[in-house]
């Protein structure tokens, strides 16, 4: 059960979080910047050593989008009431939606991503189903305690 502590924390998480979403989406050049030559250098070694051909730079840059997103979506849907949480991975669409259209108008250096939005929207999906997840796991623990906890009468324990 969310309750009222949890929607305070989630608030301020949600502030912090988009501080930080907001830095990485509009910092001045791409966040990668400074080590992303490094990074494919590393990566292509690793996989002409025998790594997974799998890891690619633009997998994992794909992955960094998913993981940025994924606690905007859990946060959003502690936010939302239990019955509106669907609208967390809407909402995380649309925010990421204006965070690429605000990169192709606003910041020169940086340029609005399809790619980037799939990720960011499916990190704030996973993020929603975690939550629900949790939720569910709560319910069933709390379920199973009230099953075995011993039966108190009205008229106290004799």
């Amino acid at each position: 059960m969310v309750t009222s502590r949890h929607r305070r924390i989630a608030a301020w998480a949600l502030v912090l979080g988009g501080i930080a979403v907001f830095a990485v989406a509009f910092w001045p050049t791409p966040i990668d910047a400074g080590f992303a030559d490094a990074l494919r250098g590393w990566l292509t070694e690793l996989q002409t050593s025998g790594g997974p051909e799998l890891l690619r730079y633009g997998v994992v840059e794909f992955a960094a989008n998913i993981a940025l997103f994924v606690p905007v979506g859990f946060v959003l849907a502690v936010l939302l009431p239990p019955r509106r949480r669907w609208l967390s991975p809407l909402l995380c669409f649309l925010l990421s939606l204006g965070i690429e259209f605000g990169q192709v108008v606003l910041a020169s250096s940086r340029l609005g991503d399809v790619t980037d939005l799939i990720g960011n929207t499916l990190g704030g999906l996973i993020g929603t189903v975690l939550l629900t997840l949790l939720l569910a796991i709560s319910r069933r623990r709390a379920a199973r305690r009230a099953r075995t906890a011993p039966a108190v009468s009205a008229l106290g324990a004799r």
